[in-house]
């Protein structure tokens, strides 16, 4: 049922002009198959930790959903910037509170937050300053992402020989992988690299230093 649900949104419509005044930035998903359109720095870097994230399945950026501020009486919403659904069934809204952004620089955060307690759905609140304090991995995640979204298929050898290589057992580096599969052009190797990644099926240790040929992976 959770998963229906979750898959049943579609994202809502930009209002009129808001497309031309809002920082739009349109990226292809390869977790949902398709062009997702986010608005402001902070939301694409959240989308990325969603992306890349292997325990989220769905997601619904600007979904047709938001939170009720309190007091109701008012008639106030925020609209959601995120609807996700996880491998085991949980879902919930996600609002990315960025007070550079004119809405949230008129909601103060306090009366969001005693509005999402009382709220009948399961909704998490990511600050933007959260968001620039983990600089790093967002940045090795915006490095991977072309590759990703890159359109070309899978090159079954090289995924087989790359999945071998870190199930080992011994610790092995994004350069230890290039040179053990030479016979394959670099850039195909990084995409592999990245695709499985993504997929969750090599775990890269991108959060203490930035993308390089000595980032370890390993098995999940």
């Amino acid at each position: 049922m959770a998963k229906r649900i979750a898959e049943s949104l579609s994202p809502r419509p930009f209002r009129k002009g808001e497309f031309d005044r809002s920082n739009v930035f349109v990226v292809y998903s390869r977790k949902v198959e398709r062009e997702i359109k986010v608005i402001g720095p902070a939301n694409f870097d959240a989308w990325l930790l969603i992306e890349f994230d292997v325990d989220i399945i769905n997601f619904c950026e600007r979904p047709p959903l938001d939170l009720t501020l309190m007091p109701t009486k008012e008639g106030k919403h925020r609209p959601y910037d995120f609807w996700v659904l996880h491998r085991r069934g949980g879902q919930h809204g996600l609002i990315v509170y960025d007070p550079q952004l004119p809405r949230d620089g008129r909601l103060p955060v306090d009366l969001l937050k005693r509005s999402v307690a009382e709220v009948d759905r399961a909704v998490e609140i990511w600050f933007a300053s959260d968001l620039r304090a983990r600089s790093t991995l967002i940045r090795n995640l915006k490095q991977l992402q072309p590759y990703v979204a890159m359109d070309h298929a899978l090159d079954r050898a090289l995924r087989s020989q790359i999945l071998e290589r870190v199930n080992a057992g011994k610790e092995v580096t994004w350069s230890d992988i290039h040179q053990s599969a030479k016979l394959w052009y670099s850039g195909l190797i990084s995409a592999e690299l990245a695709r499985l990644i993504h997929s969750g099926n090599v775990v890269a240790d991108l959060s203490q230093a930035p993308l390089s040929m000595s980032t370890r992976l390993t098995a999940p």
